[in-house]
C-alpha cells in the first residue's frame, strides 16, 4: 500500500468549491469536476486519494479488490497511534456528501475522557473546525497569474540564460525603471522553460501595503504548488491571536511556511512583480526574515523599479543574489533592429537607427510606443516625420499617449479608454457597468489585439489591466475631456459594482476617489461589521481609510471611531510595544462612548471599557485596569468572544501577578471555553499551555498532565512546535516530580528536538528551561554536584541576555532557586546565603537584572552575616515582582534558617506564609511550606506539631503523586517519615510512605556505598539477619526453626520484628528491601 496518495481532493475556501491536485507529479484531467459524471469515470481509473472537507475533516480513500466481488472503496484515518477503517461502498457511492459524512465520523471518534486522567492516560478532545469560517475580503485571482504575452516578442537569449541559473541563488533581483521589459522578460523566460519550475506569481499594487493582505496573497499564490501544508500557514495568518497579548507575529507564520518547504525536495520559485509599490516597513522587515531563512528549495525573484529597502549586503557578499539591472535590460542595437523589423513595413537607415538608439537608450516601452506611432506609416518620409517629434522624457511621452495613440483610435475606442482608465483591473462585466456598453468584452479584446497597452491577465475569467503609465495619461485626459462630473459618476458606478460583488475594499477606494466621504464611511462601517474588524488583522489599511475621512463625518459613526482607536492600538509596531498611543486614541474612544451611551448600546460601551482596561494594564495602572475590565464584562454581550476574553485576560494576568492561582485558573478556564466555542483553535491551544502551568503551581499534577497531553494529541506538530515543545517540557517536569526519570528524559529530548526546528522564540528562555530540567534529572540520578555546576554555566551563557521578558525572569528565578537548594543539600550554607542575598537585590530592582556578577557566589564580606527577618518582609512591598516569586524566595530563606539552626526564625516565617499560600491556591508552595514546618517543629522538639503538619503534607502530596518534591528535601525529612510510619494506617498512605523511603534509599545508593540502614531503618540483630537470609531463600518457618534450633513461635516473633524494622508486611517486600540495602 503506498504511503502517500497520488491525488488530493480538497475544499478551496478561495474558490468555494472542491479542487483536485496531484502530489507525485500526476495531474488530473483538465475537465474533471468533483461530483459530476467525469468524477466517477476518473475514480474508476485511480486507486487512492486524500480527502479534505470544508470543516477540515480528512481521511485517505483507497480502492480494494475483493476476490470474486469486485472493487470497493474504504476510508482510513490514523487515530491515537492506530489506523481506523470505514467502508465507503462502490465507485458510484462516492458522492462528495458521502465523503464528508465519513470524514466527520472520524472526528467524532476522537473524544476527551470525562474524568481527569491518570499519569499514564492519554486523552483526545474533539477536533475543532478551522477558525476561518467568518467572511474574508476576496482575493483577485488575476493578481496570482502572469500577464498574457504579446506576440511581438524579441528573442533575448542572453537574458534568459542569466535567469536559467535561478536555482543557484536565493534571490534573483530584476531592477530597472518603468518600461524596461522586466515583467515581459520573466514571463517569456517562464514560457520557454522545457521543464516548467514550480512557480508562484504575485502581481503587487499599492493596495498590498497592508502586511496581512500582502502575505495572504503570497501564501495563497504558493498553494499553486499543490502542497496542503501551505494552507496551514495561511490559516495561521488569518487566525485571531488573543488581542490582550499581541497579534501572531508574521515571523511565526513564515516559520511555519518555511518549515514545510524545508521538507520538500522539489525547488520552488516565488515571483513578485512590482515590489516597488510596497512602502510599509513591516512588510520589508518580514520579507527580510523570509530571505534570511530561505530553505534550499525556495528561491525568490523580485521585479521592481528600485532596489528594495532590506539588507542585501550579506546576500551579495555570500554570492546568493542573481541580479539584472537597467544596463543589462536595455535593448541592444541588434535587439532593437529585430523588434523594428517585425513591426515596420520598411527598413530604417543606419543613420535613423543610430539616432533612435540615442533617443530611446534601449528603453523597451519607448520602442513599443514608437512602433504604435508608426502604424499606418508606409514610407521613409512618414516615418522620419514621426521620429522628428518623438521624445523619451516623461511629459512628451504622456502627450504622445494622447496625441499619437488615443487620437488615432475610433471615437468609441477613445471613449472606452478614457472611461475605463480609472480601473486598476478590468473585466467585461465591470467595464459594461462603468461605460454602459454591452460589447465591453469585444472592445477589450480589440484593444488588446491592437497592443494599446492593455494586458490580458492569464486567467480564464477575462480580467485585464492597463500599463501604468498609459492609465495615468488616460486619467489625466479623461478629466479634461469628460469633466469632473462625469469622472465622479464613473467612480460612483464602479463603487456600486464593487459593493454588489462583495469587493468592499475596491468599493471604498473608488468612493474615496469620488470624494463622497459619507458613502465612504458607510462602506467602511459595512466592511468592519462584515469582517468583525479584528478578524482581518489589517489595521494598516483601516487606519489609512480613517485618516482620509473628515473629522465631522468620522464622529457621526461611533463604530468607526472605536475601530480607528483599536487600529491605533493594535496597529503599532510589534517590535516596539511600548510605543505611546497618540492623543487621538482617547479622543476617539470618548466620541464613540458618548454616542453609544446616548443610544443605550451597552455592548458597545463594554468594548470601550475592555480596550481601556487593556491599555491601563499595559501602562501598569492595574487598579484602573481591573475596574474597567469588570465593567466591560457586565456590559458585553455573551457572543463578544474577543472583547470578553480580552477583559478576562487582563483580570487573569493581574491575578497571576498577585499569586491568586485558584482564581486565575478559573478565569483562564473561562477564556478557554470562549475560544473553544468560537472555534479558535490557536488561541485555545495557547491558553491550554498556560492552564497546565497554573495546575502545576496549584499542585494538581494530574490535571496539568491532562492539559499537556491534550495539546499533543491536537496540535499539528509540524506547524506548532512552540506549543508542542512547551507541552513536552511541562510533561518532563511532571514526570520528574513523579520520580519517573526515564520518561522525564524522553519528554525533555522530544521537546529539544522540536525546539531545534523552531527558532523564532527566545532561545535563552528555552535554554534556561531545558538546562534546568536536565540539571534536575542529573540531581535525581545522584549527580548533584554536576547539576549545580550546569546551572551556574547556564547563567554564565545568559549573561548578555536582556531580562525584560517576565517569563525569562520566572525561569531565571527557578534556576537560581535550585542553585540555592542544591547548595544546601551539599552542605554549602555560605554559598546558598550569598545567592539568596543576590536574589533579594534582583527582586528589589524588579526586572532589571544584570547577571554577570551572578556567575559565582558574591564575595561581599557583609553577605556572610545571617539574614535578618526584615530583609524578608521588605519584599512584600515590591509590587513589580510576582507574589509567587516573592514567596518562593521566602521559602529559600526558610531553608537557610533551618540549615543554620535558626528553627524559631524559620517557624515564624513559614507560619506567616502558610495561610496566604493555601487560601490563594498556591498548592506547590503550600506543600513545601508544610514540609519545612514539619522540620522546623521537630528541630524545636515539638514532635506532635511536626507530625500533624507532616501528615497534612503527605495527604496533599499523595493526592498529586508527588515524590521528588519530598525526596529533594533530604535526610532530615526522611527521618521524620521513618518515625511517622508506625503511626500510619495500613493503606494507602502507609504504602505511599514506604515507597518514598525505598526511593530515598535507592537515591542514596547512587552517590554512596556507606550503609544507611541505621539512619532510615532500625538495625537488625545478628539472629534476625540469619532468619532473614533463610526467609528470603524460601525456607518455611518450621525449616528455619530446625536450622537455628529454636521453636517455631520464636521464628514467628523474629520474622514479625524483621517486618517491623524493614517497614514491610510480607516476604517479597522484605526481600526487595534487603537487596536494596545490600543486606544479603
Amino acid at each position: 500500500m503506498p504511503r502517500r496518495a497520488p491525488y488530493i481532493v480538497r475544499w478551496s475556501a478561495l474558490a468555494q468549491q472542491y479542487e483536485i491536485a496531484g502530489t507525485t507529479g500526476l495531474l488530473p484531467p483538465a475537465d474533471l469536476v468533483p461530483g459530476e459524471a467525469s468524477w466517477f469515470t476518473w475514480l474508476e481509473s485511480i486507486t487512492s486519494f486524500a480527502f479534505y472537507s470544508p470543516s477540515g475533516a480528512n481521511c485517505t480513500v483507497r480502492k480494494e479488490v475483493i476476490q470474486g466481488s469486485g472493487s470497493y472503496w474504504y476510508a482510513y484515518r490514523s487515530l491515537q497511534q492506530r489506523t481506523v477503517k470505514r467502508y465507503l461502498g462502490r465507485t458510484m457511492d462516492l458522492s462528495l456528501t458521502h465523503l464528508e459524512k465519513i470524514a466527520e465520523r472520524f472526528v467524532l471518534l476522537v473524544k476527551p475522557a470525562p474524568d481527569a486522567p491518570s499519569p499514564d492516560t492519554e486523552t483526545i478532545e474533539p477536533v475543532l473546525p478551522p477558525s476561518s469560517g467568518k467572511p474574508l475580503a476576496p482575493l483577485l485571482e488575476s493578481k496570482l497569474r502572469p500577464p498574457r504575452l504579446s506576440q511581438l516578442l524579441v528573442a533575448r537569449p542572453r537574458l534568459h540564460q542569466h535567469l536559467d541559473a535561478w536555482q543557484a541563488y536565493k534571490l534573483t533581483l530584476i531592477t530597472a525603471p518603468a518600461g524596461f521589459g522586466k515583467t515581459t522578460l520573466v514571463n517569456s523566460w517562464l514560457k520557454k522553460q522545457p521543464d516548467a519550475p514550480a512557480t508562484a506569481w504575485v502581481s503587487l499594487d499599492t493596495g498590498d501595503n497592508d502586511p496581512i493582505r500582502f502575505w495572504r496573497y503570497l501564501l495563497t499564490a504558493c498553494q499553486a504548488w499543490s502542497h496542503p501544508a501551505n494552507q496551514h500557514a495561511l490559516d495561521l495568518l488569518l487566525s485571531q491571536a488573543p488581542p490582550s497579548l499581541q497579534p501572531i507575529p508574521l515571523e511565526m507564520v513564515l516559520t511555519v511556511f518555511l518549515n514545510q518547504l524545508t521538507r520538500q525536495n522539489q525547488h520552488h520559485l516565488l515571483i513578485l512583480e512590482d515590489y516597488h509599490v510596497l512602502t510599509e516597513p513591516r512588510i520589508h522587515a518580514s520579507f527580510n526574515f523570509l530571505l534570511a531563512h530561505l530553505p534550499e528549495t525556495l528561491h525568490i525573484m523580485l521585479i521592481t523599479r528600485q532596489e528594495p529597502p532590506f539588507a542585501l549586503v550579506r546576500l551579495r557578499a555570500n554570492g546568493e543574489t542573481n541580479e539584472l539591472q537597467a544596463s543589462e535590460l536595455r535593448f541592444t542595437h541588434e535587439e532593437m533592429v529585430a523588434f523594428l523589423e517585425r513591426t515596420l513595413p520598411v527598413a530604417l537607415s543606419s543613420e535613423i537607427l543610430e539616432r533612435l538608439e540615442g533617443q530611446l537608450d534601449g528603453w523597451a516601452a519607448g520602442l513599443r510606443l514608437l512602433s504604435l506611432s508608426l502604424q499606418g506609416k508606409h514610407t521613409t518620409e512618414q516615418i522620419e516625420r514621426v521620429l522628428a517629434t518623438f521624445r523619451g522624457s516623461q511629459p512628451p511621452i504622456r502627450n504622445y499617449f494622447v496625441g499619437e495613440v488615443l487620437e488615432a483610435q475610433t471615437t468609441e475606442i477613445q471613449d472606452f479608454l478614457l472611461r475605463t482608465s480609472i480601473l486598476t483591473r478590468l473585466s467585461p462585466a465591470l467595464c459594461e457597468a462603468v461605460t454602459g456598453r454591452v460589447d465591453s468584452a469585444d472592445l477589450l479584446e480589440t484593444i488588446e489585439q491592437a497592443n494599446l497597452f492593455l494586458e490580458a491577465l492569464d486567467c480564464s475569467d477575462g480580467w485585464y489591466r492597463y500599463h501604468g503609465l498609459f492609465a495615468e495619461a488616460m486619467q489625466h485626459e479623461a478629466r479634461k475631456q469628460l469633466g469632473e462630473t462625469a469622472m465622479q459618476q464613473l467612480y460612483q458606478t464602479a463603487s456600486h459594482w464593487f459593493s454588489e460583488h462583495g469587493m468592499l475594499t475596491e468599493a471604498v477606494e473608488a468612493v474615496f476617489q469620488l470624494g463622497d466621504y459619507e458613502q465612504a464611511a458607510s462602506l467602511i462601517e459595512k466592511h468592519v461589521e462584515a469582517l468583525r474588524f479584528l478578524d482581518t488583522r489589517e489595521h494598516h489599511t483601516l487606519r489609512h481609510w480613517f485618516e482620509r475621512l473628515p473629522q465631522d463625518i468620522l464622529h457621526q459613526h461611533p463604530l468607526l471611531c472605536f475601530s480607528y482607536a483599536v487600529s491605533l492600538l493594535f496597529g503599532r509596531d510589534p517590535q516596539n510595544p511600548e510605543e505611546p498611543l497618540p492623543p487621538r486614541f482617547e479622543e476617539l474612544l470618548h466620541v464613540a462612548e458618548l454616542s453609544w451611551q446616548a443610544t443605550s448600546n451597552l455592548s458597545g460601551s463594554g468594548k470601550i471599557q475592555a480596550i481601556r482596561g487593556l491599555v491601563h494594564f499595559q501602562q501598569g495602572k492595574r487598579e484602573e485596569a481591573l475596574a474597567y475590565t469588570t465593567q466591560a464584562l457586565e456590559w458585553l454581550a455573551a457572543d463578544e468572544t474577543i472583547w470578553r476574553s480580552m477583559s478576562l485576560m487582563v483580570m487573569g494576568l493581574e491575578g497571576l501577578q498577585q499569586g491568586q492561582i485558584k482564581q486565575v485558573r478559573s478565569i483562564f478556564e473561562q477564556i478557554s471555553a470562549l475560544w473553544t466555542s468560537a472555534g479558535n483553535r490557536e488561541a485555545r491551544d495557547g491558553i491550554a499551555i498556560l492552564l497546565g502551568i497554573l495546575c502545576l503551581e496549584q499542585g494538581d499534577l494530574q490535571q496539568a498532565a491532562y492539559h499537556y497531553r491534550q495539546q499533543l494529541t491536537q496540535l499539528d506538530l509540524t506547524n506548532q512546535q512552540p506549543m508542542a515543545a512547551s507541552a513536552h517540557l511541562g510533561l518532563a517536569y511532571i514526570y520528574y516530580e513523579w520520580n519517573r526519570l526515564e520518561e522525564a528524559r524522553q519528554q525533555l529530548q522530544e521537546g529539544l528536538r522540536l525546539i531545534e526546528l523552531f527558532t523564532n522564540i527566545p532561545q535563552d528562555i528555552l535554554a534556561t528551561m531545558t538546562e534546568l530540567l536536565h540539571a534536575l534529572l542529573q540531581h535525581g540520578q545522584g549527580e548533584t554536584v554536576l547539576a549545580l555546576e550546569q546551572l551556574k554555566t547556564r547563567l554564565k551563557c545568559a549573561q548578555n541576555t536582556s531580562p525584560d521578558n517576565p517569563f525569562y525572569f520566572y525561569m531565571y528565578h527557578e534556576a537560581l532557586s535550585w542553585i540555592v537548594r542544591l547548595s544546601l543539600l551539599l552542605g554549602d550554607q555560605q554559598a546558598a546565603q550569598e545567592w539568596i542575598i543576590e536574589l533579594t537585590h534582583q527582586h528589589n530592582h524588579a526586572l532589571t537584572m544584570p547577571i554577570t556578577h551572578l556567575l559565582d557566589a558574591p564575595a561581599d564580606a557583609t553577605a556572610s552575616d545571617t539574614l535578618q527577618t526584615e530583609d524578608i518582609s521588605s519584599l512584600y512591598t515590591n509590587k513589580q515582582v510576582p507574589m509567587i516569586l516573592q514567596e518562593g524566595k521566602s521559602l529559600l530563606e526558610a531553608r537557610l534558617y533551618l540549615a543554620q539552626g535558626q528553627a524559631e526564625t524559620a517557624l515564624e516565617l513559614l507560619s506567616k506564609l502558610l495561610p496566604t499560600a493555601h487560601e490563594a491556591g498556591r498548592g506547590r508552595h503550600t506543600l513545601q511550606i508544610r514540609l519545612l514546618l514539619a522540620q522546623a517543629y521537630q528541630a524545636r522538639k515539638q514532635t506532635a506539631e511536626s507530625r500533624d503538619v507532616l501528615l497534612l503534607a503527605l495527604k496533599q502530596a499523595y493526592a498529586g503523586g508527588y515524590q521528588r518534591l519530598i525526596l529533594d528535601e533530604g535526610d532530615q525529612l526522611f527521618l521524620l517519615l521513618r518515625d511517622l510510619l508506625p503511626e500510619l494506617p495500613r493503606q494507602p498512605l502507609r504504602s505511599y510512605v514506604q515507597a518514598l523511603l525505598r526511593s530515598f534509599v535507592q537515591q542514596r545508593r547512587k552517590v554512596t556505598v556507606t550503609p544507611i540502614i541505621s539512619t532510615i531503618y532500625e538495625p537488625l540483630s545478628r539472629r534476625e539477619q540469619k532468619v532473614l537470609r533463610l526467609l528470603i531463600a524460601g525456607h518455611s518457618n518450621p525449616e528455619i526453626a530446625r536450622e537455628l534450633s529454636v521453636s517455631v513461635n520464636t521464628v514467628r516473633t523474629q520474622i514479625q520484628s524483621i517486618y517491623r524494622k524493614l517497614q514491610v508486611n510480607n516476604r517479597q517486600a522484605a526481600s526487595e528491601v534487603a537487596r536494596e540495602l545490600q543486606l544479603l
